[in-house]
């Protein structure tokens, strides 16, 4: 399972139950990909 996340999007790359389970994990913190986006990047700085 890997995650790509660049600045203006998200890639999944894995199996599909893998992606599934990244996006319910994911969905419990962020509510849009904008806000995964902008939390993850807040967080590296």
């Amino acid at each position: 399972m890997k995650v790509y996340l660049q600045p203006n999007s998200v890639t999944l790359v894995g199996k599909a139950w893998q992606v599934r389970y990244m996006l319910k994990k994911y969905m419990a913190e962020y509510n849009t990909v904008q806000d995964w986006i902008e939390g993850r990047h807040k967080k590296q700085v």
